[in-house]
């Protein structure tokens, strides 16, 4: 008899597992709507204005565009998973995942989920988030904030246009993240571990500071107010047309240095492994100090040889590189 009822028990606990995985299944496509073209689902909502947006995804593409024509602000998200959350709390525009605890939360037919936040022109928000496990943030432009705070676990991230009226952060953990033509009137913080940080047309009030694990930052045609701190793994730092006002420090394992038109303020701390640094300052010789210790590669400051230069202090700010197996080279323009 005990034999008998612990079978019926088991035959009835899987009879309900069973239903419960079918009802869930059923629900899961009855919450959807089918796009026009049947390709994709669509799903659609429309806020009259906010002043914050908090995007936090597990995987996930979101673009966040500025249209002429907008009247609101609208999102748009194709193949939307039933646990997507887009609600407006306390004037903060909430587009999460809502976590959910439950063996039978599977969907085997899961399609990559795309974000698209259109915003009318000239919308100004407090502070923007967009946290992602995996995805991209394909485009972010042409608005205002009070900070921006970008992380991406595993994706690229692309940010243009923005007038923030205080802090930047941009993060991604392995992916290549941009920044084109962006004002920052507080500071910058930049960081990629596997990926390339291109920074181009840029401005920073206070100081920048940036790291790369493996991959290599390109910095051009941008002014730091104030410090910029650096840190390398392996990867390089290039660019051209780079002003600090501030003080520079820059640690560097086996990564190089090479910047052309690069205007220091104020002096310049390059700590390398055993990469180059080659540098082109604005200005003439007299118009900077030159240190170099503890290196084992050639020294060329213009057109003469030297090694271990202590005596070119005729100015500030002054350029002292330290350390390595490179060869460094500073010139003039």
């Amino acid at each position: 008899m005990k034999a008998a009822y612990w079978v019926i028990s088991g035959a009835i606990a899987l009879a309900g597992i069973v239903l419960m995985a079918t009802g869930r299944m059923m629900a899961n496509g009855a919450s959807k709507v089918q796009g026009s073209d049947g390709s994709a689902d669509q799903r659609v909502e429309h806020f009259a204005s906010v002043q914050n947006l908090d995007v936090d995804l597990g995987s996930a593409d979101v673009k966040i565009t500025a249209a002429k024509d907008a009247e609101d602000i609208t999102v748009a998200v194709v193949n939307p998973r039933d646990n997507l959350v887009i609600e407006n709390d306390h004037d903060t525009l909430v587009i999460k995942e809502k976590a959910e605890v439950s063996i039978f939360n599977f969907d085997f037919n899961q399609k990559a989920m795309q974000t698209y936040i259109t915003i009318p022109e000239g919308t100004d928000f407090q502070n923007v988030k967009v946290a992602l496990g995996s995805g991209n943030v394909t485009d972010m432009s042409s608005f205002a904030a009070n900070a921006v705070d970008v992380k991406i676990g595993s994706g690229n991230a692309a940010v243009q246009e923005l007038k923030i009226a205080k802090d930047c952060d941009v993060k991604c953990g392995s992916g290549n993240a941009s920044m084109e033509r962006c004002e920052v009137d507080g500071k910058g913080n930049l960081k990629t571990g596997s990926g390339n940080f291109a920074v181009n047309g840029c401005s920073f009030g206070e100081d920048l500071t940036a790291r790369c694990g493996s991959g290599n930052m390109t910095i051009d045609g941008t002014k730091i107010a104030k410090d910029m701190t650096a840190h390398f793994g392996s990867g390089h730092l290039t660019g051209e047309g780079l002003e600090i006002g501030g003080k520079t420090n820059w640690e560097f394992g086996s990564g190089k240095v090479a910047l052309n038109g690069f205007k220091p303020a104020k002096d310049v701390d390059i700590h390398v492994g055993s990469g180059d640094v080659d540098l082109s300052l604005i200005g003439t010789q007299d118009d900077y100090g030159i240190v170099t210790k503890d290196l084992s590669g050639d020294v060329t400051i213009g057109d003469k040889k030297m090694k271990d230069v202590e005596d070119l202090r005729s100015g500030k700010p002054t350029i002292t590189v330290k350390g390595g197996s490179g060869d460094v080279s500073i010139n003039f323009e």
